[in-house]
């Protein structure tokens, strides 16, 4: 699938979900070009994006709002990796977030839950190296409420507080060069 494609089928999954307040976020690379670029880096093409537990449902029901357009299939062994598909073809991979209301953190469920296991299986899944820093974990104030922010020129959802989630993940400095555009792009919160 050329870039031009997958472009386009991105903005028409995003127009959907904002359409049905189905609110999959951008999550690493993907945020990071979004916020900074208003599309994909270069470098880094790959729509990586999350969901929270309790919006599942709304996941879901994405095949039936998009009249068959968009599907989604769960990965094979692991129900809270997740991917969406047009065409046979993935044009989106996410993980499923647990609100854990003992520390008001949004965390992929299994990697805090499954034990020592399910952290080498995370490890071994998304290439990350062994340190509690990979693991994706998020303050629920920092995600909520969510804003929209410009991807090609259409809307999507991102985290309330998207530079701080990734200044936090990629460096103070992954901003620097940006600023100025960054605070125009973010639009409005949800």
């Amino acid at each position: 699938m050329n870039n031009n494609n997958l472009i386009s089928k991105l903005q028409l999954l995003f127009y959907v979900c904002i359409e049905n307040n189905i609110p999959i976020l951008g999550r690493d690379g993907f945020l990071l070009g979004t916020i900074r670029h208003n599309g994909f880096m270069n470098y880094d093409i790959d729509p990586d994006i999350m969901i929270c537990e309790t919006d599942k449902n709304k996941l879901d029901s994405l095949k039936k709002v998009s009249n068959n357009f968009f599907t989604v299939k769960y990965h094979k062994k692991y129900d809270d990796v997740f991917y969406i598909y047009n065409d046979n073809q993935v044009i989106g991979e996410g993980v499923i977030l647990v609100h854990n209301k003992d520390n008001n953190m949004l965390q992929q469920g299994k990697i805090f839950y499954g034990g020592e296991r399910e952290k080498k299986r995370f490890y071994s899944v998304y290439g990350h190296s062994e340190s509690e820093d990979a693991v994706y974990k998020y303050s629920f104030n920092d995600v909520y409420p969510l804003s929209k922010c410009l991807f090609y020129e259409k809307e999507i959802f991102v985290p309330k507080n998207s530079i701080k989630l990734l200044k936090e993940h990629y460096g103070d400095d992954v901003m620097t060069h940006y600023f100025d555009k960054l605070e125009k792009n973010i639009i409005k919160n949800h």
